[in-house]
Order: structure tokens, then sequence, then C-alpha cells
């Protein structure tokens, strides 16, 4: 019972102790962290040209979540600057061997996370196996990775995936093509047989502005057999604000379930299309709930503007 006893307390202690240990390199990191976003802002604007040095793996990392921030959070920084840094600190290769010998797949895809932000041309062939992992945060780590080591391969890339991307696959991706500035012409796209291909092409429409492409999302409405296409393709109509055909749009609508008609209603109030815009594409017993979304929203920029 005595040695019971004397264990469960040794446990509690080195446990108590791991925990503290933890908390004190996080710290630690973050600090790290932060002075390298500082050194690495005064060497982008020519305040500071002194040699960034991470000796240690808790510094490269910490160098690593620093790069990862201004990346991030920077457009038309001077990729030769950046790229000096990896090579200074080996960072690439740092990189690789962490997603090699990680057995945890959180650690692995924050790893390719990062090389999908680093201007660096590395090889990725022995990650390739990742793009169809059943894990999602790491396949999807691992497709940005691919597609910022070679982005004109991107679309082929793409379609020779064997899953469907999701919404945060999608919008992961349109934030790279963005961030790299990457030319991609949506209306090719629109008119693919593969589907993560026709809903990428939307996105673009979406994120850039592009008012091109009615026929083709008119297209899709009319034609498409999968419910999820349909129902992004009548959302980039609403988004590019374009006159509403009831006749082509119908057979869509109609596809869509009545709880997605009903958001769609709430979304074509609040995008400022009429009553009788969106009545022409619900049905009798909807056209009740569309005038309260309607009537709502209207009462919500009255007393907005009176503020």
């Amino acid at each position: 019972m005595v040695l019971v006893y004397i264990i469960y307390i040794a446990t509690t202690l080195l446990l108590a102790l791991a925990i503290r240990l933890t908390h004190h390199i996080g710290a630690k990191r973050k600090i790290l962290t932060t002075a390298y976003i500082h050194q690495i802002s005064e060497q982008l604007s020519r305040q500071s040209s002194q040699k960034i040095i991470a000796l240690n793996r808790l510094e490269k990392q910490s160098l690593l979540d620093a790069l990862h921030f201004v990346m991030a959070h920077s457009y038309g920084v001077d990729l030769r600057e950046i790229c000096k840094i990896i090579y200074d600190n080996e960072l690439d290769s740092f990189i690789s061997s962490n997603t090699s010998r990680s057995h945890s797949s959180i650690a692995r895809a924050e790893a390719l996370l990062l090389l999908s932000y680093l201007p660096h041309n590395y090889d990725f062939s022995q990650f390739r196996h990742l793009l169809n992992s059943q894990d999602s945060d790491l396949r999807r780590a691992a497709l940005l990775a691919t597609l910022a080591c070679n982005p004109s391969m991107a679309i082929s890339t793409i379609s020779k995936l064997r899953y469907r991307l999701s919404s945060i696959d999608i919008a992961h991706i349109v934030a790279l093509l963005r961030r790299n500035l990457i030319p991609i012409a949506c209306e090719p796209l629109l008119k693919s047989e593969n589907q993560n291909l026709i809903l990428l092409g939307m996105a673009l429409i979406r994120n850039f502005g592009i008012s091109i492409a009615d026929r083709e999302l008119h297209t899709i409405i009319a034609e498409h057999s999968d419910h999820r296409i349909i129902h992004e393709a009548i959302y980039t109509l609403c988004f590019m604000h374009t006159t509403l055909h009831a006749k082509r749009l119908h057979r869509g609508i109609r596809a869509i379930t009545p709880s997605a008609r009903k958001s769609l209603c709430r979304f074509l109030s609040a995008e400022g299309y009429s009553i009788e815009a969106i009545q022409q594409l619900t049905t009798p017993s909807e056209h009740a709930t569309a005038q309260r979304f309607n009537l709502s929203h209207k009462r919500l920029l009255h007393n907005f503007s009176t503020i």
C-alpha cells in the first residue's frame, strides 16, 4: 500500500514537472518568435542587414513560426531575403526531417503547411503519397505544399485527387493562389468534368470579383446532377449580383432542399434582390418566408441609416 502511494506521488510530481516544462518551452518559443518577426521585418524594410541565425531546434521552430506569420500577413515581400534566411539556417531540410520522422499527423501537417508558405524550390516527391491521406488536415497541408512547389501544375494536381475538396480546402487553395499571384482562368474550370475544378472555378469568381461567367454558371445549374455543385453555382451567381433568370434557375432551385432554399432566400434578401425576384425562385408555400426575410433586411437597413 505504501509502495502504491509512493508511486502515485512520484507520478504526480513528474506530470506536474512535465506540464511546467512544456509551458516554459511554449512561452520561450513565443518570445523567440516575436523577436524573429521583428528582425525579419527590419530586414524586409531595409532597416537592418544583420544575419538572422537559429542555432538549435527551438530557435529554428520559432524562426519558422515567424516566417509563417510574415508570409501570411504580407504581400509583395522580397522573396530573396526570405530565401536567404531559409538557406542560412537550413530550414528546408529541418522541415523535411520533421515531416519524415514525426509520428504525429498534426506535427507533420504543420510542417507541410509551412512549406506552402516558404518560397523555396524543395523536393516534394517523398511526400506525394500524403495527398490522399485519410487525415484531412494532413492531406490538405500536403496539397498546399505540392501546389506551392509546382504552381504551374496546380490544375493537373487537383484533377488527380481521389476525394472531394471541402470548403476549407478550397479557401486555402484560393488564398495560396492569391498570395503567389498565380493567374488561373476560371471559365475552363467551370466547363471541366472534374467536380473539384468546377468548385475551384466558382471560388475564384467569388474571391476575385470576376463577372464574365454567368452563362457557364447557368449551364451548370440547368444541367449538372450534383446538388453541391448546383448550390455553389446559385450562390456564385448571387455574389456576382447578376440578373436571376427564373426559368433557367428553376430546375436548380428545385434540386436543393427546403432548408437550403430558406437559406438562399435569406442570402438573396441580404444581397439586395427584390421580393419579386426572390419569389420567382421559390414555391408558393415559401413566398411568405421570403417576404419576411426581405422586409426584415429592409428594416435593418433603415434602422442602420438613421443611426
